[in-house]
């Protein structure tokens, strides 16, 4: 190419429009902290939720399962005690009102406050109590821009006796024009509704776990296997990650007494 072209076309691009089409994502590892009640407990830990949302620059935050519950142990859950915890949701597509003091009635009218005015989407895990059923269900919420615009049970819940396993859900949302599927932590195993979204050409996936030890290695393979990407929050320390094409691209420390974050654009 001849010097002067060069030179025209390198001054013209500086001033050319640009448009930014990559997404920011925060996969969030962070202690879960613990109350005298689940009440306040989940309380607790929304304002720890508040608090990254509202220093990080990213367009979607994603916080790690059971991270609202502290302490209590899933294991030994039984409904009335779990029931402490649990939230109710309005229909996909509506907007929940912003509460953001410590006795809002559910953890969604505190983050929603988060997404407003420009604050970034929150994929967040929490239980789900079903008005008409009373089953509860592991859920996985996104709120953007104040409104619900997704809404997951997990489909492969453990223990069984916490959470009741719904019916086949292949739940997306799509934020800035990117489509992202949902699935949760055990659900990794199964081929429903991972392969599923998969199938349908879902190439990014919002994904929050609990699992020690093998969570890095499962979403590594997964995302190898499938040319996916994956915002992997988990609870457990030096587990949460964004990995694509199982490269990771970056992932939180190897420690659980800070907030550390998994943060990339993709």
């Amino acid at each position: 190419m001849k010097p002067f072209l060069y030179l025209l076309l390198t001054s013209l691009s500086l001033y050319a429009p640009t448009t930014i089409t990559a997404l920011r994502v925060a996969a969030v590892q962070i202690p879960s902290l613990s109350s005298t009640t689940p009440r306040s407990t989940m309380n607790i830990n929304v304002g720890a939720y508040l608090a990254v949302g509202a220093h990080y620059p990213a367009d979607l935050v994603v916080f790690p399962e059971y991270g609202l519950y502290g302490n209590f142990s899933t294991q030994s859950c039984d409904s009335d005690h779990m029931g402490g915890f649990c939230e109710t949701f309005p229909p996909v597509g509506s907007t929940i009102p912003c509460t953001n003091t410590t006795n809002s009635v559910f953890a969604q009218n505190r983050l929603t406050c988060m997404t407003q005015e420009g604050g970034p989407a929150v994929s967040y895990n929490t239980c789900e109590r079903d008005n008409i059923t009373g089953s509860l269900y592991n859920t996985q919420a996104v709120i953007a821009g104040g409104v619900l615009v997704a809404k997951y049970h997990k489909m492969h819940p453990w223990p069984g006796e916490c959470f009741a396993v719904p019916p086949t859900n292949m739940v997306t949302f799509t934020l800035q024009g990117t489509m992202i599927g949902i699935f949760t932590c055990f659900d990794i195993m199964f081929t429903d509704p991972k392969d599923d979204l998969v199938k349908m050409g879902v190439k990014f996936f919002s994904y929050s776990s609990a699992i020690p030890l093998i969570a890095k290695t499962a979403v590594e393979v997964f995302s190898w296997a499938n040319r996916v990407t994956v915002f992997n929050s988990n609870l457990q320390m030096g587990q949460s990650q964004i990995v694509t094409n199982g490269t990771t691209l970056s992932q939180s420390c190897p420690s659980t007494d800070t907030v550390c974050i998994a943060f990339a654009e993709v």
